[in-house]
């Protein structure tokens, strides 16, 4: 039986390198968010005046709380230390908050 992987679901690319320093932004309050590699809050790490990149997509840090997947529904910018997986086809809200599970369960692999 061949197991499927996430390469065969989603494009998987690191996140913008742009902001890998953070330095140069100002937080405002209804801005763009910026996800990083922070385990909580779906990893949002502020939110500034950026042109958004992203949406639907899932981000996973890959450095900080490794595996900690987070479905990005809405639109956002995201940063160098996360992966961001990108599907392939068209997935519902569901299937992509389940892929985001499955992720963080494999953690420990």
């Amino acid at each position: 039986m061949n197991k499927m992987k996430l390469k065969d679901l989603f494009a998987i690319k690191y996140g913008q390198k742009e902001y890998h320093s953070k330095n140069h932004l100002d937080e405002i309050k209804n801005g763009i968010p910026l996800i990083s590699s922070k385990g909580s809050d779906r990893g949002i790490y502020g939110y500034f005046d950026i042109k958004p990149k992203y949406k639907n997509v899932i981000s996973v840090p890959s450095t900080g709380t490794i595996c900690k997947a987070y479905y990005q529904e809405n639109d956002c910018c995201i940063d160098d230390n996360c992966l961001v997986l990108t599907p392939k086809k068209q997935l519902s809200k569901e299937e992509m908050i389940y892929f985001s599970l499955i992720i963080r369960k494999e953690k420990f692999k």
